[in-house]
């Protein structure tokens, strides 16, 4: 672990594969932690040759949470300026639901980027998510809420409804995690309310209007939060964007039940957009 100190926050962050690959900046979810990638994304990206940064939002991770509450903005020029001090100037970007909006926000504002892969992050709004975006704000203007009513509907909007109904044994595993992030303080919750402040808003779709690389949009196909429709919707307003969906996952299990199905679609779209040299991938 390494430790950038930006002069508002300190973010820690690590660096994975070759030194000389092209790099890849991934961007995490609210209340997730840069490990979490460890085991997931990474091994596929630095297997096919690429140079891999993680990164934990303010908030969240091992990195400290400075006081509320945050924007989409703000922690997109956070990580622009850890960007800055690698001196990675050409990079492809990938997040995955707060992620995701910082990336595409990253990748709207920074000339650099060369690919954006946004996994459950932006979609059209839908009276679903503007109600649980309403929830976060609130939660964020009047203080946390209880662990367990947090962990509550946490599970309720990111678990699949047939994982619930059966009782399936990773809702209770769920459960336990959730229980356990939530305690992590107001980092979390001043998170949310930065998801809340920009999915939806005349920020995002500018954001959209202004990306010109190449870029990714995948929707899980049992996320309520951003479910196909939507994310399908949001792909049609970005030029050089194209669409991709996952079978069988929401959006809170889809990182662990579907990991090899995003690093497939991932790794496949940098190849082409954001290609490894030959000579690296033989080596």
């Amino acid at each position: 672990m390494a430790v950038a100190d930006l002069g508002t926050v300190q973010i820690r962050y690590d660096l994975h594969g070759r030194p000389d690959g092209p790099r890849v900046a991934l961007f995490c979810g609210r209340a997730m932690s840069r490990r979490f990638w460890h085991v997931t994304l990474v091994p596929r990206l630095v297997d096919a040759g690429y140079r891999v940064l993680t990164l934990d939002n303010r908030g969240s991770g091992d990195t400290v949470a400075p006081p509320g509450p945050y924007t989409v903005p703000q922690l997109a020029d956070d990580a622009g300026a850890l960007l800055d001090r690698l001196g990675w100037q050409s990079v492809a970007v990938c997040g995955l639901s707060l992620g995701g909006m910082i990336a595409e926000r990253v990748a709207a504002t920074r000339p650099g980027v060369r690919a954006a892969v946004l996994l459950a992050s932006s979609g059209t709004p839908t009276t679903f998510q503007r109600a649980v975006l309403a929830a976060h704000q609130e939660e964020s203007a009047h203080g946390p809420y209880g662990p367990d009513v947090s962990a509550l509907v946490e599970l309720m909007t990111t678990v699949p409804a047939y994982a619930l109904l059966a009782d399936e044994p990773m809702a209770a595993t769920m459960l336990a995690h959730l229980r356990l992030r939530t305690g992590d303080g107001r980092g979390p919750v001043d998170q949310g309310a930065a998801a809340a402040g920009w999915a939806g808003s005349d920020q995002q779709r500018a954001a959209w209007a202004a990306i010109t690389a190449p870029a990714l949009l995948v929707a899980f196909e049992h996320d309520i939060l951003f479910p196909p429709h939507a994310v399908r919707a949001a792909a049609e307003e970005i030029r050089s964007a194209r669409y991709a969906e996952v079978p069988g996952v929401a959006h809170g299990d889809a990182l662990v039940r579907a990991a090899g199905a995003i690093g497939d679609l991932t790794t496949g779209f940098l190849r082409e957009a954001f290609p490894v040299p030959a000579r690296w991938q033989a080596a």
